[in-house]
Parts: structure tokens; sequence; C-alpha cells
């Protein structure tokens, strides 16, 4: 014999029903989130498989405290159920840093994430808690952090000063709601340099939860569109397929709006104007409700 083991053909079997399994399971959590009440037929259609086989995983999942079913059975409905979630409030001084914050308190949190998952969630958070050190002038700094079987999603949030109402008092505005049209105007260069050095986090801050803000303005707004066919329904801009998200997120990282419609080139000035003046409207109705 050379060494060689042949592996037997149902030893074989074994490891592709396993792997199949691992498969579905994963189907399953990646397809909760948007469809909780219909997950079972979705799955058994996608592989071909009967419901009886899917409703076994959904069970396992359910007993590993992963998935959490509501309801009775023909109205039942599932959710995936945070594995880690966790708040802490922090005092925004000289001395806070946001490398130990990611190291002591986030970090930990992520072992068994692929590495490249890691690396973007670091310079995520880093980029907006050093945005909120830097640029908010908040006394504290709120975060918060949950992880699913599937997704991970932080949160800052500073009790600072809002990034328009820093946009117009830098250029002398008499009104907040004109540091939005700054762009239009002969200084649009200059102007947009402002916009430049003062967005910060604010935008994630101010629209705390981008994806519902985001449906919000796409009711309202014609620019942006909302299609389960483009991106699973994501509010995009009307015409391409780059979510309006990807806007406030470069103008959280401190990003001016001339980058973004370079990297974008599908996005018109008008449209990405647009979508702001939206989402002032929206600012401004939230903070009258709250008056």
């Amino acid at each position: 014999m050379d060494g060689k083991q042949e592996m037997n053909p149902s030893g074989r079997l074994g490891r592709r029903r396993r792997g199949r399994s691992v498969e579905i399971r994963d189907f399953i959590l990646r397809t909760i989130p948007d469809h909780p009440g219909d997950v079972a037929s979705i799955a058994a259609a996608h592989f071909q498989t009967s419901r009886r086989a899917i409703n076994q995983n959904l069970v396992e999942l359910a007993s590993e405290g992963l998935v959490e079913p509501t309801g009775a059975t023909r109205a039942r409905r599932y959710r995936l159920i945070p594995i880690v979630a966790h708040t802490w409030r922090k005092d925004v001084t000289s001395r806070l840093s946001e490398s130990e914050v990611w190291l002591d308190d986030i970090r930990p949190h992520l072992g068994g994430v692929p590495d490249n998952v890691i690396q973007v969630c670091q310079f995520g958070f880093t980029e907006m808690l050093n945005n909120v050190i830097d640029h908010s002038a908040s006394p504290i700094a709120a975060l918060s952090f949950k992880r699913t079987a599937i997704h991970v999603s932080m949160m800052i949030a500073d009790d600072g000063i809002e990034i328009f109402r820093k946009v117009a008092a830098e250029l002398g505005l008499d009104d907040e709601r004109h540091a939005i049209r700054c762009a239009r105007s002969p200084q649009a260069a200059e102007r947009r340099s402002v916009m430049q050095r003062l967005a910060s986090s604010s935008w994630k801050i101010a629209l705390a939860d981008d994806s519902l803000r985001c449906r919000a303005m796409a009711n309202r707004c014609s620019t942006i569109v909302s299609d389960p066919q483009i991106l699973g329904g994501t509010p995009v801009f009307r015409g391409t397929r780059v979510p309006v998200k990807a806007l406030l997120d470069y103008l959280e990282g401190g990003h001016p709006l001339a980058e973004f419609l370079e990297d974008f080139p599908t996005v018109t000035e008008a449209q990405a104007l647009s979508v702001l003046e939206h989402a002032r409207a929206l600012l401004d109705a939230d903070a009258s409700a709250a008056g």
C-alpha cells in the first residue's frame, strides 16, 4: 500500500450531506430578515427539498439560540436572536482613544468573524468614534454593538453639534437649511471644502436607523426608489443601483460631495442634493415632533 486511503462511498455521501446542511442553514439565516414568515417555503423551493426538511433545520437553529419562532404553526415567523448585544457610554475627553475602545470593548466580541469583516468593522468603528471625538463637541458618546449569526452592527450616537449647524456657522449663513444649497453657489468649491472639513458622524447619528430613514425618504422623494428587484429593496438613486446610504456614509466619513459624485458617476449632483434636502426635511419633522 502506498499510504493513501480512499474514502468509502458512504463517507463521501456523509460529507456531501453535511455540506448541504450547512448550506441550507446559511441560506435560512440570510433569508429570515427579509422573509420572516415564508422562509421555509422559499428555502424548500430553492433547494428542491421538503418543507419538513427545512423545518427541521429551523428547529435546530432555534434550539441553538440563533433564531426565535413566534406565532402558531401556520402563521409562524422567525427572527434572528442577537448572540451579543452591548451598550456603553463614554465620556468624550482628550484621553478617549478610538483604538483603545475598539480593542477593549468591540474586538473581543468578534471571535470567529472572518478577518476581512473584522478589518471593515475596525475601520468603520474607529472612523466614526474619531469623528465624534474631533468634531461633535459632545460630552458623551453612546456606543452599541449587536451581533447575530450573520450580521454585525455598530452604532455611535452623540449629543453634539448637528452638521448643518456647523456648516452654517462656518459660512455665516442665517438659516441652517441654506447649508444644503451651498454646492449650488459660485463659491461651491470653497464651500465643498468646508463640507469636507466639517462632515462627521453626525449623519449616522441624526439618521440613527439609516435603512428606515432611507425607506421613509423613498416614500417622499422621487429621486429615490425601493424595488425588491434591485438590491433586495434597498433604497437607491432612481435609474441606478447606488444605495442612498452610500451618500450618507460618504458624508459621515468626511468625504466631500464631489468625491461621492466622482466615485458614483451614475448619480447626478441634482439627485444628491435632492436627497440631502429630503433628509433635512425629515430631521426638521422629527425635531418638531420632539418639541
